[in-house]
């Protein structure tokens, strides 16, 4: 495979070597071509991480010249062979860079489907049960949820009687399910923003970045990321702003969710930035349309959602343990070929042709209906 998933900073890439790109996940458009870096006299290429533009960018030198910006040190050999999915190889390039900082961590491939929207699955007595680290929960297909917000775990795992409501088990069952920290660890590093090589080994040892939590007491709003566009999230008015537009994408808490309820899930044209209305009835695929897909109130700005409610006083260790504060969040974008519309638009395409030929043959019938009766 000519792939791996590399994490620069906190923010995770696939590194291309066919296409000899370095593109984030869920935002294609910061990417960085290798031909772009190059490498000093022993081998290491420099990379910068622009909080203000969002994206990677080569280092102008290997000094750090701002301190604004998130250095990334690249073994240049790294980007021209990678890693066969060699475990033990990445874990022992990954000790070596947390060694020398380079803030850059290989993770396993195994992780694509999740860096792709897909959360993983854990079993609670024989049943499927996804893990949703922004919530703090389990949930099945069939709308059960266990809700591990506040359980302590005991032996690396979390403990808690759970009402499966089936023939099976009508009674309450003791379920044991691993901590996130084990099930989750890319959803882990995404929700704290944190390198790979600074995952803990338990869940209790999490915490929310000191910085984010004191700007955000501050005032200061995070933002909300849907390609190279960035919108200040602002729950008390119940709102997105456009950051360099007078572009509002309000009723927030009223967005569409996703099939799990969890997330709001929207169509956007990246050329107008503002979400699509899409009839059920559409025959086609809109032009400069993805679909969108970012957590709700509460996991976007927590600080500003249990302001909003009076729910918890802002005390430190609750942001620290459930809700870190997070200085910005990416949406998920899916091309809109590749989202549900598609479907629809085939369905409706395939409904609209068979409406077509019934009423060509009821016309049909018609006629020769007709000009049997003018030939008596």
């Amino acid at each position: 495979m000519k792939k791996n998933i590399l994490q620069l900073g906190h923010k995770f890439y696939e590194l291309d070597r066919e296409k000899a790109t370095l593109a984030e996940f869920g935002n294609p458009a910061n990417h960085l071509a290798l031909a772009e870096l190059k490498p000093d006299g022993p081998g290491y290429v420099y990379v910068d991480y622009d909080p203000g533009r969002k994206r990677i960018e080569p280092a102008e030198s290997p000094e750090i010249t701002d301190d604004s910006k998130t250095r990334i040190i690249i073994p240049y050999v790294t980007l021209q062979e990678g890693f066969e999915n060699d475990q033990k190889l990445i874990d022992l390039f990954n000790t070596t860079s947390k060694l020398n900082n380079w803030n850059l961590a290989f993770i396993s491939n195994d992780y694509y489907n999740r860096l792709n929207g897909e959360l993983p699955v854990v079993d609670v007595h024989g049943e499927p049960f996804k893990v949703n680290t922004d919530y703090l929960l389990l949930a099945d297909d069939y709308g059960r949820e266990i809700n591990i917000r506040g359980v302590a775990a005991e032996d690396g795992r979390y403990h808690i009687d759970v009402y499966l409501g089936d023939e099976l088990n009508p009674e309450p069952v003791r379920a044991s399910v691993p901590q996130f920290v084990k099930t989750d660890p890319v959803g882990i590093c995404q929700k704290y923003e944190m390198n790979w090589n600074e995952l803990p080994e338990r869940d209790s040892d999490l915490r929310s970045n000191p910085q984010n939590l004191e700007l955000r007491a501050e005032g200061k709003l995070p933002t909300l990321g849907i390609g190279n566009d960035v919108f200040i999230v602002d729950v008390n008015n119940d709102e997105l702003r456009y950051k360099d537009l007078p572009i509002t994408i309000a009723n927030l808490e009223n967005l569409p969710l996703d099939e799990n309820g969890w997330n709001h899930q929207i169509y956007y044209n990246e050329k107008t930035k503002e979400p699509v209305e899409i009839s059920e009835d559409t025959t086609e695929l809109p032009k400069d349309v993805v679909m969108v897909t970012f957590p709700q109130s509460m996991a976007l700005d927590p600080y500003g959602y249990e302001q909003l409610n009076e729910m918890h006083g802002h005390d430190l260790n609750y942001y620290n343990k459930f809700y870190p504060i997070r200085s910005h969040t990416m949406a998920q974008i899916t091309r809109i070929e590749d989202s549900p519309l598609k479907e629809l638009v085939e369905r409706n395409l395939k409904a609209r042709e068979q409406h077509k030929n019934a009423d060509n043959k009821q016309r049909h019938t018609n006629e020769r209906k007709k000009k049997r009766g003018l030939g008596h």
